[in-house]
């Protein structure tokens, strides 16, 4: 059974992590499998939303950090006692680019949060555009409590979600918070009942995958611009970016649908009713 699990059903890709024994925490190989799998969904024209989801119970409970007590040390982020350059470089080649990846994903992309998401795993999670989760569901950037710092994006996203005020308790306290405190700081944007969360988000998917591609692409691409332009200049970079929705033929189809009282069927090559697993 695959570590990291890609299964595309009625073009929404669902990526599970899948080591329930270790509440999913991510080991060297897995970082990699991920970058890969969030590299594959982008160019994949099939698939038009991704679910990122923890098997067992749990989202993910960070890296795999391992230990004697692990038998899969071996699996997992070699650290170099005293090499503070090696340690860098380590991390810089088999965590960062998953985390680049997802950030570039031009596709939107869901966490769905069931049990722990804590440190690395906290931040996968909420480097996704929308995160749901189950209302028992725990967050923490625990990182301060293995005498870590923050990563895998943490330092750049938390902020930007609930504030700077807000973020620096969570990182230098590294309190575990639960679903419902997360959203009404704006750390998610909501929670389920557990035994409903599943279905909520496959509508919630579905939803986005019978949206148009090109629309989608062009709201992320201009909301991560957002942070590092003035307000002139992000009205008119609006304005080019929208230039190229309003020529497109998913525009011209939303137009005519509209007119015609009926839904909009954006350009879908290969989309089909297919599933799959890879």
């Amino acid at each position: 059974m695959a570590d990291l699990e890609s299964k595309c059903v009625d073009s929404v890709l669902w990526v599970r992590l899948n080591r329930p024994h270790r509440k999913n925490a991510v080991p060297v190989p897995m970082w990699e499998a991920l970058r890969r799998a969030f590299e594959r969904a982008d160019q994949d024209p099939k698939v038009r939303a991704l679910v990122l989801h923890g098997a067992g119970g749990n989202f993910c409970a960070g890296a795999d950090l391992g230990g004697a007590e692990n038998p899969e040390a071996s699996d997992s982020l070699p650290v170099v006692a005293s090499e503070e350059d090696e340690n860098i470089r380590l991390m810089r080649q088999r965590i960062a680019p998953a985390a680049v990846a997802l950030h570039r994903l031009r596709k939107p992309t869901l966490a769905m949060v069931e049990g722990v998401a804590v440190g690395a795993g906290c931040n996968l999670a909420l480097g996704c555009d929308v995160v749901y989760a189950a209302e028992d569901a725990r967050f923490s950037q625990i990182f301060v409590h293995r005498a870590l710092s923050l990563d895998f994006g943490g330092s750049w996203i938390l902020p930007r979600l609930v504030g700077i005020q807000k973020a620096r308790e969570l990182a230098l306290f590294g309190d575990q918070i639960k679903a419902p405190e997360a959203a009404a700081m704006g750390m998610i944007a909501g929670f389920q009942p557990a035994e409903k969360l599943e279905r909520f988000v496959k509508e919630r998917a579905q939803k986005l995958a019978d949206l148009s591609p090109l629309a989608l692409a062009t709201i992320k691409q201009i909301l991560h611009e957002s942070e590092s332009l003035s307000f002139a200049d992000a009205v008119d970079r609006e304005f080019v970016l929208q230039g190229r929705c309003v020529t497109s033929e998913d525009s011209k189809e939303a137009v005519a649908a509209f007119f015609e009282k009926r839904p909009p069927n954006f350009s879908r090559s290969g989309r089909g009713r297919q599933s799959g697993t890879t």
